[in-house]
């Protein structure tokens, strides 16, 4: 079900009976409802029902020539737009250390040197988007290869009591098969910060990558209406737990013409039919595998 389905189905409990004659402050408000309605929806609902499975793909290595540098100047003039891999790992052609595009023309740290030059980059991370968190350590599907979380990486430099070297172990060098990953920040001038999920060591091939994620409730703003949106909520769910939910927020709207009471109600009984799903994880065993395996 899309934005615009549950939008509409919301109308009848309000004075407008078609979306195109809704004023768009009460459009926005109608939106707000859907929004709220998903919100009560994850915290009712067992975890199960908020997760997703993501994909993504690393991308090995990119040279991209002609660009022009200046030393001891993080702003660089790219040859081709790098808006797509905003957040990745990066190099200066000639020089030794590891870089980060941080925008498009600009880079983390200062480059070393002036003139027309070359970059090469990798896609070493996957957006998170709209999601809380994520659930399960990324696998890399071409070799089955379960990623390990290296939560506490910067202090992982040669000082483990296990006397061994984790960043400069010769087994892993700075390309080849990601093995490793943590959860990320990135900042962008002019968008809001973002979490992402980057690997290491940077990919050597290309490589599709999933993994599971919690997702949160999103919002929607007037091109939802224009652009309809799908709601991350089974179709089955959304016209007998997500609209009884929604339609409860618009009582208090100057729009709203239903029976309050009998309105109130129903929302009562989505949360109580919320409350009660079966989780998917009920019908496994300990070890997480289907009952009966």
């Amino acid at each position: 079900m899309t934005t615009t389905d549950l939008a509409q189905r919301l109308l009848r409990y309000t004075k407008f009976s078609d979306l195109a004659n809704v004023p768009a402050d009460d459009a926005l408000e109608i939106l707000e409802a859907i929004s709220s309605g998903i919100r009560d929806w994850c915290m009712l609902v067992p975890a199960d029902f908020r997760r997703r499975t993501m994909t993504g793909t690393l991308k090995a290595k990119t040279t991209l020539g002609g660009c022009v540098f200046k030393s001891g100047s993080k702003e660089f003039t790219p040859a081709a737009n790098l808006n797509a891999f905003i957040g990745a790992t990066c190099q200066v052609a000639g020089e030794t250390g590891h870089n980060r595009i941080v925008d498009n023309g600009q880079l983390l740290f200062e480059s070393e040197s002036s003139g027309s030059g070359s970059l090469h980059y990798w896609k070493d991370f996957i957006d998170l988007g709209r999601t809380s968190r994520l659930v399960s350590a990324p696998l890399i599907r071409g070799n089955s290869l379960r990623m390990w979380n290296d939560a506490d990486r910067d202090h992982r430099t040669g000082n483990s009591a296990f006397g061994v070297d984790f960043w400069r172990n010769s087994l892993d060098s700075a390309t080849g098969d990601p093995r490793r990953y943590w959860v990320d920040t990135e900042n962008s001038s002019d968008t809001s910060p973002r979490f992402i999920v980057r690997m290491w060591p940077l990919p050597g091939t290309d490589e599709q990558v999933s993994f599971d994620v919690e997702v949160h409730a999103p919002r929607y703003g007037a091109t939802a209406l224009k652009i309809p949106e799908h709601i991350p909520i089974p179709d089955e769910h959304c016209e007998s737990i997500i609209l009884p939910l929604a339609a409860r927020e618009l009582i208090a709207s100057p729009m709203f013409s239903g029976n309050t009471s009998a309105i109130q109600e129903r929302g009562k009984r989505a949360e109580r039919r919320a409350g009660t799903l079966l989780p998917v994880s009920a019908s496994t065993n300990r070890i997480y595998t289907p009952a009966g395996w």
